[in-house]
């Protein structure tokens, strides 16, 4: 099973869209206060803020908050020098865009092995621009942990 994170920079953005113009400086802050918060409780307790301040004025503005649930809290799953690459999938996606734009400009690609070939090569000519993981020598000790509680779990059902 995987871990699902909703990308915090869309859901702020869909969020606001609900919120009138005059609104967004301080709706906007909350949100923020909530993106940065430095444990999943105090995420949760500014979200409950944000609710009971929110609801009667901007009720659609809360329920996109409320939509995504705990989808926006996975990142504090992980060790906290991984959070800032695993809140938003705005760097993916700039990547990936490249990768959109050049493999509808060539139309039709010939073969399957001709595609796999140009995007290696696209997201290899892109690398150098890609900011460097925080803590990737964790990596191996995150997967491990979510392996054992994986585990674990199928035992006990």
């Amino acid at each position: 099973m995987a871990a699902h994170q909703r990308c915090w920079v869309h859901k702020m953005r869909n969020i606001l869209d609900k919120v009138p113009k005059k609104a967004h400086d301080e709706a906007s802050d909350a949100l923020r206060e909530m993106y940065r918060s430095k444990s999943y409780e105090e995420a949760l307790r500014l979200r409950a803020a944000f609710i009971r301040r929110y609801r009667q004025f901007y009720p659609k503005a809360v329920e996109s908050l409320l939509e995504a649930g705990e989808a926006l809290f996975t990142y504090m799953r992980f060790p906290k020098r991984h959070w800032i690459h695993l809140k938003t999938t705005n760097p993916i996606e700039s990547l990936f865009s490249t990768v959109r734009l050049r493999t509808r400009a060539a139309r039709r690609l010939r073969t399957t092995m001709g595609t796999v070939c140009l995007v290696f090569q696209l997201l290899r000519n892109s690398e150098p621009r890609l900011r460097r993981i925080r803590g990737y020598t964790l990596a191996a000790d995150v997967i491990d942990q979510f392996m054992t509680a994986r585990t674990k779990g199928r035992r006990g059902a």
